[in-house]
C-alpha cells in the first residue's frame, strides 16, 4: 500500500524535471551564469509547474533551501526562530533560497507581510540569490504586500509559466 510521502519526500517525489519549460531552463542558465539579474520571480497559473521548476533548480545548486511562506509563518507563530531562518541569511551555507506560495490565502496579512519582507531583506542584504514563486501576476503583487516588497521581489528576472495543470499529466 502506498503511503503519502512526508514533506521532505513530497518535494523529491513530485519533481519532474522533464516537465520544466525549456525556455525556463535557458533562463536558469542565464541567471546562474550571471547574464540575467536575480532574484527570479516565477509566476503563472495553478499547476503550471512553478514549484517543480523551482525544486529542479535547487537540485543544481548545492545547499539550497526551499521554504513556503506558510512554513515560515508557522515557525514564527511557534517561535521556532532557529528553523525559521535556518541558513537563509547565510551566504556560505545557502547560496540559493526559494520562497514559494507568495500572496496565497492569508489569515494574518501582517505576519505574511513580515515574513516575506524579512526573507527578501535577508537575501538582498547578504547578496544572495532568491527565487520567489507565486500565482499572482507581477502588477498585482504590491496589492498583496506593498510597493517596497514588490520592488524587492520584482527587481530581477520575471518569468511566467503558462498552460493547463501538469498534475494531470
Amino acid at each position: 500500500m502506498l503511503r503519502k510521502p512526508d514533506v521532505r519526500q513530497w518535494r523529491t517525489f513530485y519533481r519532474r524535471r522533464e516537465l520544466v519549460d525549456r525556455t525556463l531552463w535557458r533562463t536558469f542558465a542565464l541567471l546562474v551564469s550571471g547574464r540575467a539579474r536575480w532574484p527570479l520571480y516565477l509566476w503563472g497559473d495553478v499547476g503550471a509547474g512553478k514549484t517543480a521548476a523551482a525544486l529542479a533548480l535547487c537540485d543544481f545548486v548545492p545547499r539550497s533551501k526551499f521554504r513556503t511562506v506558510s512554513e515560515l509563518v508557522d515557525a514564527t507563530l511557534n517561535r521556532d526562530e532557529s528553523w525559521r531562518w535556518e541558513g537563509l541569511a547565510s551566504s556560505k551555507t545557502t547560496p540559493l533560497a526559494v520562497l514559494d506560495e507568495l500572496a496565497t490565502r492569508q489569515v494574518d496579512r501582517d505576519l505574511h507581510y513580515e515574513v516575506v519582507k524579512d526573507f527578501a531583506d535577508l537575501r538582498e542584504l547578504t547578496g544572495r540569490v532568491a527565487v520567489y514563486v507565486a500565482n499572482v501576476e507581477p502588477a498585482a503583487l504590491a496589492a498583496h504586500y506593498d510597493d517596497r516588497v514588490a520592488d524587492r521581489v520584482l527587481c530581477g528576472t520575471v518569468f511566467e509559466l503558462r498552460g493547463e495543470s501538469r498534475r494531470h499529466e
